[in-house]
């Protein structure tokens, strides 16, 4: 699965969906470079997938949980 797809980024909840997809379409069409804002998106994301036992998001505010990431 692309890693900034819709359904992914949305499943996450800490992103809009919409959002990151206009910044991906306008990039993708040349309309402005979004590159660095599309890597740190990516990142962030790989992160929540790779910390996800480790947290969760609850009531819109991340919550620790036992043995949180040392950042």
């Amino acid at each position: 699965a692309e890693t900034l797809a819709p359904a992914k980024v949305a499943q996450h909840g800490v992103l809009n969906p919409d959002a990151v997809h206009t910044l991906f379409a306008q990039h993708q069409s040349r309309q402005s470079n979004n590159a660095y804002m599309l890597w740190n998106l990516i990142v962030l994301t790989e992160w929540i997938e790779a910390h996800r036992a480790q947290i969760r998001l609850s009531s819109g505010q991340w919550d620790r949980v036992e043995n949180p990431v040392a950042i």
